[in-house]
């Protein structure tokens, strides 16, 4: 109802971060054709940030989130050419508490996007059933993603180590109960 609509709350957040990764790598016995040595550096910028709504409606407690999410990685290395990518994803979710709150539903969708990959949609739902107030079943299921790093991607022949630039990312689903 309108009035149900009007007791809706909202909590808004936003945070800038950076992360920086130095690597230095010297063998000290050397190789055939001297020392080897080289210095990889990741450095990403990003931003994180998102509101929740809460309130009741339609007899039902609500709390909606909507996340956003973009980062700038660069990689700065002795032994391979400099690279950058850029990343996004955008989150939304919804937790709805029914039958006076003996039922938790959330269901929750993401939009990743990695610069040089595809877009991948992750899909999840939650699920938590309280008959009585000494018994709680739950349930999940999700998909997940994962890019490889520039480390794995470029990390430049160190003899035992190296980066593979045809790595693809990693997919995954999740189930689980309790």
């Amino acid at each position: 109802t309108a009035e149900d609509l009007g007791r809706l709350g909202s909590q808004l957040d936003a945070s800038l971060f950076h992360r920086f990764q130095g690597d230095q790598y010297r063998d000290p016995i050397g190789s055939l054709d001297g020392l080897v040595e080289s210095t990889t550096e990741v450095s990403t910028l990003g931003f994180s940030g998102g509101d929740t709504w809460q309130g009741e409606l339609f007899t039902a407690r609500h709390r909606l989130s909507l996340r956003l999410d973009a980062s700038r990685d660069a990689l700065a290395a002795s032994e391979s050419p400099d690279r950058a990518r850029s990343r996004a994803g955008v989150m939304l979710q919804e937790e709805a508490r029914l039958f006076d709150q003996a039922v938790l539903v959330v269901p929750a969708l993401r939009l990743d996007w990695t610069e040089g990959f595809d877009e991948t949609w992750l899909p999840s739902l939650g699920l938590v059933l309280s008959p009585w107030p000494w018994l709680r079943v739950r349930g999940n299921v999700q998909r997940s993603y994962r890019v490889p790093g520039f480390d794995e991607l470029y990390l430049p022949d160190q003899g035992y180590q190296r980066g593979n630039p045809d790595l693809l990312p990693e997919r995954a689903s999740n189930f689980d109960a309790g």
